[in-house]
């Protein structure tokens, strides 16, 4: 067993930054040549470094490094069955609290499982639950009131397991029938078992002369293995075979029972009692065949190490049977309590030893195809690759004609789906399509009131669905929901509310907010800051995240055609210069100040096209007419995101005029297509372009300062312009969507 710990794991650990903590109740870890131990110290190849918590009762044995690998056992020492796993929650508790990104395994999924759960709920962590019993089988359900609860209970943690490993393919057929979880966040990973344990069992056997014909049960003797089918098939076989020897190695519950069966039957001379052994190599070399006659199995591992040592397998319809072990070919198989057809399965075997010999090869070509050492943690490490870091994000709204800067939210969410298990929450509108995400809820609750019961509801299912990590764009209410709810909340706002004054409310609310979160993403350095100093919040709970812009969907090409077609449909006419303005018509974005920019341009054939709508709409009407520029302005209403581009293919130069900005993604459209802007000089915008634009960031307010920049740029000579438009297109290649995913993943681990 020593071989099995200095070689199972000779490649590196890796070096994915994984804590693996497995939850287990086999105490048998803490025996030095146990073959649980030698298993589970496999795990080190595939992750960081590999936890194992197993719940024992006094007295404790010692938690230390295992065979000087990157594993660690730690026993949670409980007096009772009760207190066994709370001290299972205690012990792992205190380990996910030390941090790092971890993936618990619960090697059960009844009460291990069950805290598993718990563990998930409160850390926000990835869950596997480890399926090796048979539990949707009627036999198992049967048995007692306490495998009725535990199937009860299984049925019910699989659905909120974000994967499960199975160790037969029976088990995932039942749980897919059931549909308990997806077919994807299942894996099937036999119990393993080292086929070279048991090299050259078979070769002995051909010079082993033996008599008579003998049966191998080894077996744990309790209900469920119904060693009674055995005996009863056994005292029908005697009568022709009266030779013939059953030999039972194991211990259990059921043993005197057993015995008492055995005796009553007038059986004493034809079955055989031993205790357990670790070795059993020796009894597979002596045996003609293996009697497997459970009412359920979740694998069978007697089954396999039978095929592997050569020894020809009788069993019940359980476990393996149907895979590996296939009637007729590879075995027997008999229908579960049909001590008949055991009898006469057994009778074939021993009438007609050519059928022995072939079923004996062909059951080790099939085991043949099982997974070797490398490959099984290849699997295991596969199951785990798959169980990505939860994060529930929140949208405030959202829309699929959106013209706001959220519409490019949905292509962000659907670029970290790649990397994260992503639950998204959009507060008001409808939730992106196609997103690849674990869920999505989205509502229009009609009021305040209710926007605020849903967005409690759908955070608090988030939350005991074990998305503990909160991404919340813009919506204060949901960072605060979040928080209350023990999530751990990274919060994005980027502009400069201090600027305008707010009710006594919301200020302290919002004050309240900014200091209970765990960290305020916002998009430049000048920003992060300005905040820290408004709102005294420590820089090291700042972070910084920048805007993005998928140049390649957003810069389609526009061709010559297409310009023209604009511009006649809104009726400007070719000689015409163009500037654009894109944003919410309200005086924190400028719009106010647009009537006195235009009448004091000296170009007097330029026109600007206004896109978006607000509160400033009638009033810029009315501005317009008295200033007399309604034919020298395009009010075209807001616009779908997606169809922006068609109106920085015309445009000349953008107007950026606000009293207010964060981080303005209309500046890294107009970058995205070359065009100039003239922008106010605030929040972050000096801080997001090239130094070649700086002349164009202009104090807000001042009207003469925007009108002659943008006289500039409707004047500047092609060579110049063409020169300025490579600069911008080049520029903007760093606010790119992975870099943004990047930052992201900074900021959330």
């Amino acid at each position: 067993m020593q071989d099995l710990l200095t070689t199972v794991v000779h490649g590196r650990p890796t070096s994915n930054g994984m804590k693996l903590l497995i939850l287990s109740t086999d105490a048998n870890l803490f025996r030095d040549e146990s073959e649980v131990r030698a298993r589970l110290v496999n795990y080190g190849s595939i992750a960081e470094s590999v936890h194992i918590v197993v719940s024992v009762r006094p007295p404790s044995p010692r938690g230390e490094k295992i065979a000087a690998t990157n594993v660690f056992s730690h026993p949670a020492v409980g007096r009772s069955k009760v207190g066994k796993f709370f001290s299972l929650y205690r012990t792992a508790s205190r380990l996910l609290a030390s941090g790092g990104t971890w993936i618990i395994s619960a090697q059960d999924s009844f009460e291990v499982g069950l805290v598993g759960l718990f563990l998930k709920i409160r850390f926000g962590i990835p869950l596997e639950l480890q399926v090796h019993t048979d539990f949707l089988s009627p036999y198992f359900t049967q048995e007692s009131f306490l495998n009725q609860l535990r199937s009860f209970l299984a049925t019910r943690l699989i659905p909120l397991a974000d994967s499960v490993r199975v160790v037969s393919k029976r088990i995932q057929s039942s749980i897919e029938v059931r549909g308990l979880i997806v077919s994807e966040k299942i894996s099937v990973l036999p119990v393993f078992i080292d086929p070279n344990f048991f090299e050259g069992i078979g070769r002995a056997k051909i010079f082993h002369a033996k008599q008579p014909f003998t049966i191998l049960m080894p077996t744990r003797i309790s209900r469920e293995k119904n060693i009674g089918l055995a005996i009863a098939a056994i005292k029908k076989l005697v009568k022709e075979y009266p030779d013939i020897i059953l030999k039972i190695i194991g211990e259990g519950p059921e043993l005197q029972n057993i015995k008492h069966i055995v005796q009553a039957n007038g059986l004493r001379e034809r079955v055989i009692f031993k205790p357990w052994a670790k070795d059993l190599r020796e009894e597979y070399g002596s045996a003609d065949a293996v009697l497997i006659t459970s009412n359920y199995e979740g694998y069978g591992r007697t089954a396999v190490e039978a095929m592997l040592a050569g020894v020809p397998v009788v069993m019940t319809d359980v476990g393996v049977s149907g895979d590996l072990v296939r009637d007729g070919e590879t075995g027997k198989v008999v229908p579960i309590g049909d001590s008949e057809k055991l009898m006469r399965a057994l009778k074939d075997l021993i009438e007609n030893p050519k059928e022995r010999e072939l079923i004996r090869r062909e059951a080790r070509k099939s085991v043949a195809k099982l997974p070797d050492r490398a490959e099984y943690f290849k699997i295991a490490g596969a199951a785990f690759d798959r169980m990505k870091q939860k994060i529930c994000y929140v949208f405030p709204k959202y829309h699929d004609e959106d013209s706001t800067h959220f519409a490019y939210q949905s292509e962000f969410v659907r670029e970290i789906t790649n990397h994260y298990d992503v639950r998204l929450i959009v507060e008001w509108g409808n939730a992106p399509k196609n997103l690849g995400t674990t869920a999505s809820f989205s509502g229009d609750a009609g009021t305040k009131f209710g926007i605020i019961v849903q967005a409690i509801l759908r955070i608090l299912i988030a939350r005991l669905a074990g998305y503990r990590t909160f991404y919340v764009h813009y919506s204060f209410r949901a960072a605060f929901i979040a928080k209350i709810v023990q999530g751990r909340v990274c919060y994005w706002n980027c502009g400069e509310p201090w600027k305008y004054r707010r009710n006594l409310f919301r200020e302290t609310f919002e004050r309240m907010t900014y200091h209970i979160i765990d960290t305020l993403v916002t998009g430049t350095e000048g920003l992060g800051r300005t905040y820290a100093s408004h709102y005294q919040i420590p820089s090291s709970r700042i972070s910084i995240m920048p805007n993005w812009i998928d140049t390649k969907n957003f810069q389609f090409p526009i061709s010559n055609l297409q310009k023209v077609a604009l511009k006649q449909k809104l009726r400007i006419s070719p000689d015409q210069k163009i500037v654009l303005f894109v944003h919410r018509l309200s005086k924190r974005k400028g719009a106010h100040y647009i009537p006195e920019i235009i009448s004091k341009l000296r170009n007097t054939k330029t026109t600007v096209i206004i896109v978006g709508e607000g509160p400033e709409k009638e009033n810029l009407n009315l501005r317009f007419t008295i200033y007399n520029l309604q034919s020298r302005v395009r009010l075209v209403g807001a616009v779908p995101n997606r169809d922006l581009g068609a109106y920085y293919g015309i445009a000349d130069a953008l107007l950026v005029p606000s009293d207010e900005e964060g981080f303005p993604h209309v500046l890294l459209e107009a970058m995205a297509f070359g065009v100039p802007f003239v922008a106010s000089d605030v929040g972050g915008v000096r801080d997001i372009v090239p130094s070649a634009m700086y002349a164009s960031v202009v104090p807000a307010g001042n009207i003469d300062a925007f009108a002659e920049q943008l006289d500039r740029m409707l004047t500047m000579p092609t060579a110049t312009r063409q020169n300025l438009r490579t600069i911008l297109k080049e520029w903007v290649t760093r606010y790119n969507l992975d870099a943004a995913v990047a930052a992201f993943e900074q900021i959330v681990g």
